[in-house]
């Protein structure tokens, strides 16, 4: 079988290619096996993180279908058995309810005495695009669904400090005193602006290849130049650049020349 044909059956075949791996591990660890298609369910949703589930192609993510053994010890067996997100299981491994409750107790300690260091200089505004094609399910794309991509890959929040939707309307995401997950390069000293939009069209021959397509539309055109505008006001010293303008950035996004775009129009 081809590995394109194996992604394929992959993914068109979660409970077989579950029980197929869960079969193997339970011979190598020397644990009971004893289960049918009928034994399992698939959840549209992981019952432990709420995160959405898909079988994916040919790569793992936080969301792929994960078979887990409620208890270790017991085996593959009808009834020890829940289909969770590869996240949640990686999270349990092998450890009990209560061993669980106990890091999350302890992690939540930690995180309540975190102290996020506000950022005190602003050196960039950075433009990106979301890498989305426009047209369909795309062209509602907002700060609730990127927030959602970014915590499933297990971000604390969205990377953005704002988002700006096909329609044009400009919406918050991560606090402006705090610094993004955009640019690990400059993170802690910019603002993060993400244009909807920014793909070309799925399984073009632009798409195949990686490339961007400055696709965006007039309104949101519009309405970063208003947003930078009010930003460089409050950041006189801070440069705007894209993405691909950062050194050492090897991508197309945003997908147009943002430097060019911005000394065109500004006011």
């Amino acid at each position: 079988m081809s590995n394109q044909k194996h992604r394929n059956w992959t993914a068109n075949n979660p409970l077989k290619r579950m029980l197929y791996s869960a079969k193997k591990r339970a011979s190598d660890l020397g644990l009971p096996f004893n289960l049918t298609e009928d034994d399992l369910t698939l959840p549209t949703v992981c019952p432990a993180l709420g995160i959405p589930l898909s079988a994916g192609r040919g790569k793992r993510h936080s969301g792929s279908y994960s078979l887990d053994r409620i208890n270790p010890a017991l085996g593959y067996v009808p009834g020890n058995v829940v289909v969770i997100s590869d996240l949640a299981n990686r999270i349990k491994t092998n450890a009990t309810a209560d061993q669980v409750a106990a890091v999350a107790d302890w992690l939540q300690a930690i995180e309540n005495e975190i102290k996020y260091n506000p950022m005190t200089r602003i050196d960039f505004l950075a433009v990106h695009c979301s890498a989305t094609p426009a047209g369909g399910k795309h062209e509602a794309i907002g700060a609730a669904d990127i927030r959602r991509w970014h915590r499933e890959k297990g971000w604390r929040d969205i990377g953005y400090h704002f988002v700006i939707k096909r329609d044009g309307t400009v919406e918050t995401g991560r606090p402006t005193d705090q610094p993004g997950a955009h640019e690990p390069r400059i993170n802690s000293r910019s603002l993060a602006v993400c244009l909807v939009g920014g793909a070309p069209p799925i399984g073009s021959e632009a798409a195949r290849k990686g490339l961007g397509e400055a696709n965006f539309t007039p309104v949101q055109y519009a309405s970063l130049k208003t947003l930078l505008t009010t930003l460089t006001r409050k950041h006189p010293k801070a440069e705007v650049l894209g993405h691909r303008d950062v050194p050492g950035v090897q991508k197309a996004c945003p997908s147009f020349a943002v430097r060019e775009w911005w000394a065109a129009n500004k006011p």
